[in-house]
């Protein structure tokens, strides 16, 4: 009797890790890393309960950005940066400068939404310096409040090839 509640007690926990491991880690996820960032991009099966706040439309269909995307889009973002940064940096704006002298050194989140049937892809970026502090960041959207210029999002219309919101988090 004992042995088979050992074996019962080993089972449960076997499929009850296995359930975790299929919800915790969509099959549709893609990790990408070149010299300027890196990030993973999650797909249509990333569970919509799980989502950052900063989404508009989580009952629409979200789209699955593509490597190509996260492409056209870091330069988006990148151009956009280099104006802001210009415009507000020496203005005192809280963590522009830290943001804009280290942009290439934040981890990037990529999902898709769309918005008034337009294509928005979500850039969810924190740094690498705290990295420790989220160590399931390729299965698990950030989800912070505050946190300064550590965290900051930037949403991209892909089909107008335009920002449409950005946000550097506050402190508290």
């Amino acid at each position: 009797m004992k042995n088979f509640i050992i074996i019962l007690f080993l089972l449960i926990a076997y499929i009850y890790c296995m359930a975790n491991v299929s919800v915790n880690n969509p099959s549709d996820t893609i990790y990408v890393k070149t010299k300027h960032y890196e990030g993973i991009i999650f797909g249509k099966d990333y569970p919509k309960n799980r989502i950052y706040r900063g989404f508009d439309n989580l009952d629409e269909i979200r789209w699955y950005p593509t490597i190509d995307d996260v492409e056209i889009a870091e330069k988006i973002l990148a151009e956009y940066l280099k104006k802001y940064c210009q415009k507000y940096s020496k203005k005192g704006v809280i963590g522009t400068s830290f943001i804009c002298k280290n942009s290439d050194d934040y981890i990037r989140q990529y999902l898709g939404e769309f918005n008034n049937e337009r294509k928005i892809l979500f850039i969810y970026c924190f740094w690498k310096g705290i990295l420790k502090e989220h160590l399931d960041w390729k299965i698990n959207m950030i989800n912070v409040l505050d946190g300064g210029s550590d965290y900051w999002y930037i949403k991209i219309d892909m089909d107008k090839k335009k920002v449409v919101d950005f946000y550097i988090h506050g402190t508290a």
